[in-house]
This record gives structure tokens, sequence and C-alpha cells, in this order.
């Protein structure tokens, strides 16, 4: 949980941008927004990415262009990425995951063949690659963070995704970090030299019994599909119109009747029936909605003490695949305090504890598990308006249907910069009595029919006293967003996991659960 500070800290990251386009899938408009709020630390973490590729492992003497560092990049357009890691208990779990995820995607076996296939492979195999991609992404997330709490840093740690300056490109870099064609490589020693900082302080933290950990919900954005992979409590949903002539929905009210919110991810709370019935197979407990009464989520990265470190450390390939070279190595390196975190899961708060042997147990069967679940859904150019991704700070006060009517409210009063919405997402929420980090992602969609108006400005300006003169202020603070468009921004934020509604009142058209 966290102190609460005396006043909250309401200054605010926000970024825009723009994803890749194809003939058949226009480009998609975003931004995002980040605020510390009423906690005393900001622990989460964030990516937007719309240039997403593979990238192949070739042979030493591959003597094939278009490689660096004998990877081959495989292309990927018209797919886009973003992710919200909600951190807890410190932030470099979610700092971590926030600046190597796409690494880590991009370099899995399915994930390879997902590029290689993607346009002459049927839809249901596409859908199952993606699965096994981002599932495994997880899983080796969670090996790379347990490496470098130990000073084991991966080879490719904390590096760029992209070398070079891209106008769709945002993920985590240090908010104090800038970076330019010229100086990617000096960036890169910054992002390492605050990790290894980092680490060293959650090593630190170790000793004290107190590992940091963080949830990950993370939407992939396909020509036709978007699949959220999702552990933890943060969610994503996005809206859908019911009108097929979506022109007409200007004619709705400003209470978001004409849309409904359909469901990207449901939350892991350790009292849901299967999180429990696994948390007890595994030796552990749950009190007061909690996992032996400490961590609010069932699922997640980091959290070693509720893990068997060597289930962790041996990077469980969930789908081998022997005609793919696996694209990183396992580690049997296990020291005392790994042994020490193998004798506590075997705990006798479970009937069978003296029986079963909780170290034999996959990633998918611990305490807290880093499998996520898998949605998707199919998109419709025509109806499908936006996509919310948010860390717990914003639905602690707002349900699904709710974050949607806020949205559309904003849209219909004219606003058309995705970075002001969740700005003023994340402000309502403030207001609504929300004391976590938050963390809004919004991303525009085609169906989405914008209209001229004040918008959040206005909105501002009706917020300021009569005899305050505001307006230059304003105007500057509107310009300071709009130049996000213009040029890439990098930054990061974070939080820790608290009670949230289950979100489980949007339908779901069509799914694949793990």
């Amino acid at each position: 949980m966290g102190n609460l500070l005396g006043a909250p800290v309401t200054d605010k990251e926000t970024h825009t941008g723009e994803t890749s386009s194809t003939e058949s899938s226009p480009s998609l408009k975003w931004g995002m927004s980040s605020m510390q709020g009423w906690r005393v630390h900001m622990e989460d973490a964030h990516i937007a990415e719309g240039n997403l590729y593979a990238q192949l492992l070739l042979p030493s003497n591959n003597t094939t262009t278009n490689t660096t560092n004998n990877n081959q990049k495989i292309d990927l357009p018209g797919h886009a990425l973003f992710a919200v890691f909600d951190g807890h208990g410190g932030t470099f779990s979610a700092e971590y995951s926030g600046r190597n995820f796409l690494r880590i995607l991009s370099k899995q076996p399915p994930f390879i063949e997902y590029a290689q296939c993607y346009t002459t492979a049927d839809l249901q195999k596409r859908l199952k690659l993606l699965e096994q991609a981002l599932q495994q992404a997880f899983v080796e997330t969670d090996y790379e963070i347990a490496l470098a709490i130990r000073g084991q840093f991966h080879p490719q740690a904390n590096q760029q995704y992209h070398h070079h300056h891209h106008h769709h490109h945002h993920h985590n870099t240090p908010k104090t970090a800038t970076t330019s064609k010229d100086d990617s490589e000096d960036d890169t020693m910054t992002m390492r030299d605050a990790a290894t900082r980092a680490a060293a302080d959650h090593v630190n933290a170790l000793d004290d019994d107190g590992d940091s950990g963080t949830t990950a919900c993370v939407v992939l954005v396909t020509p036709d599909s978007f699949v959220c992979a999702n552990a933890g409590d943060s969610r994503a949903i996005y809206s859908r119109s019911h009108n097929n002539n979506n022109k007409n929905n200007n004619k709705n009210t400003t209470d978001g009747g004409g849309r409904s919110a359909v469901a990207l991810s449901y939350d892991h709370k350790p009292d849901d029936e299967p999180e429990e019935r696994r948390i007890r197979a595994a030796g552990g407990y749950v009190a007061g909605g909690r996992v032996e009464g400490d961590l609010a989520v069932s699922r997640g990265l980091g959290d070693f003490r509720f893990k068997n470190m060597h289930t962790v450390l041996n990077n469980t390939q969930l789908f081998p695949n022997n005609d793919t070279n696996i694209t990183t190595t396992t580690t049997d390196n296990m020291d005392k305090d790994d042994n020490d975190n193998d004798a506590a899961m075997t705990n006798d708060n479970d009937d069978n504890a003296n029986t079963t042997n909780y170290a034999l147990l996959p990633p998918g069967d611990q305490k807290v598990s880093p499998i996520p679940d898998i949605i998707v859904q199919a998109r419709n150019n025509q109806l499908d308006e936006y996509i919310i991704v948010a860390c717990d700070g914003i639905w602690d006060v707002l349900k699904n249907q709710e974050c949607v009517q806020h949205v559309h409210r904003m849209i219909q009063e004219g606003e058309q910069n995705m970075g002001l919405i969740c700005e003023e997402l994340l402000d309502t929420c403030l207001d609504l009595g929300s004391k976590d980090n938050m963390t809004a992602i919004v991303v525009q969609l085609p169906g989405l029919q914008l209209r001229p108006g004040d918008g959040v400005m206005g909105r501002r300006r009706k917020r300021q006293p009569a005899n305050a003169d505001n307006d230059d202020e304003s105007q500057r603070e509107e310009d300071k967003v709009e130049d996000g468009d213009n040029k890439e921004q990098d930054g990061f934020s974070s939080e820790e996991e608290e009670g949230e509604d289950s979100g489980k009142t949007a339908d779901m058209e069509q799914s694949s659960a793990s």
C-alpha cells in the first residue's frame, strides 16, 4: 500500500503519437498520461509502440543484409502495442518490464513465426502464435527481472527498441533522458546505469523481504484483431458503437449510451475461486482478499517471495519448438536466498504441504503466476471507437462503462487530442477519490467520429475563477501536449495494486483464455 501524501501530486507526464499504417489498416492516433497522485512514489510504467517487428537470430556466419548484431528485423506494418505495468513494493519490476518487454517479445519463436507467415497463414494459426508469444514473453520477462535483481543483466537489457528516432515510437526511459540519432548510445548507458542503481536498491529491499512486483496489461493491435495479455488488475477495454452508421452517433446523448465497453481483460484477485485454488495447491493461502494476507493480486511479474526461484530461473519454455532457436539461455545459478525461498514454498498452509513437491510446479501453478490470460476480439473499423488501457487507479473509481461515458463526453465536446483526454480522465478519477498512481492510454480507432468544439481546454477554462486570467497558461499547456505529435518523447510511471472493481460488467464477443 504505502503511505499517502498530504496533498496529491497532480503534475502529469503526457505523450501523443501515431502508429504505422498499411493500405488496409489506417494509422491510429494515441495519447497517454500518468500522474503520481496521493502516493509517495510513482511506480507505474507504460509502453506505446506503433512500429513493431520480430527479430530473427541469424547464424554468426550469415552475410544477409539488413542485419544488426546477427539479428534480422521482420517488420510488422499495421501492428502496435500498448501496455501498462502497475508496480508495487518498489519501481524496479515495472520499470524493467516497460523497458524490455518489446525486445523480449520480438525474439520469441512464435512471434518470429507469426511475422514470417502473417500474409499467408490463416487467422486461427496467427492468433495461436500470438497467444504463445505473449505468454512466453511474460515468463521470460519474469526470468530477466529475477536475474537483474541479482546483478546479472541480460546483454541487451534496457536497450532502445528502435535505434533511431521514430515519430510513432514511445516507451520507457528515465524522465531526464533526451534522445537523438547521435546520443542513443549515451542514452542506453543512462538507462543501464539507472537500472543498475534500481537493481542495487532492489537487492537491499530483498534482504528486508520487500521485493517488488508489477501487474502487466498488454494490448497488441493487429490489422484484424485486438489481442490482450493480462496478469493482475490493470485493465483494458474498448468502446464499440451500437450504430452501423456511425455518423449518426453524433445525435446520441453525451452519456455514452450509444456504445458499449467491451472487456479486453479481467482482473486476477486472490479470492477468485480458480485463483485461490491454485494458491492453495501451491502451499499458500488467501486472507483478507490477499495472497497470504499480503499481495492484492494473484498474477504478475516479480513478487518472487511467492514464487519458486528454481522455476523462475529455469526460464521455462512453455511451447518448445525444436526447429527454432531459443533466444535466451537458462541458468542453474542458485544462491542461499533462492534455496531459502524454495523452503518457504513448503509452508504447511495446505493439507497436502507435506506430500507435494512445490519446487516442481511450473510457472502457471505458482502462488503468484506470471502467465497472462489472453483475450482476442475481432476488429470492426466501422464500430470500434477507441481502446483504453489503464492501471487500477482508474478502475478503483470507474467501472468499464462509466469510463467509456466519460471519454465519450469529452469527444462530444470536441476534444480530438488523445493526450488531453487522458489528462482529463486522470483529473476526473482524482476528483472521484482515487488515491493511487494513475496511468491511462487512449488509442483512437477508425470508427470514432470526431467533432469540433472546445474540448478539454474549454472545460479547464470553465473551472477557472471568473477573475482569473489564465488563458495564456492554458494555451501553452495545450500547445505543449500537441507538440508530442511531432517529436518522440520517452517516460515512465508506476503504482501499487490494491482492490478494484472486478471488471466483469462488459460482454466478451470472442476470447481464448490461457
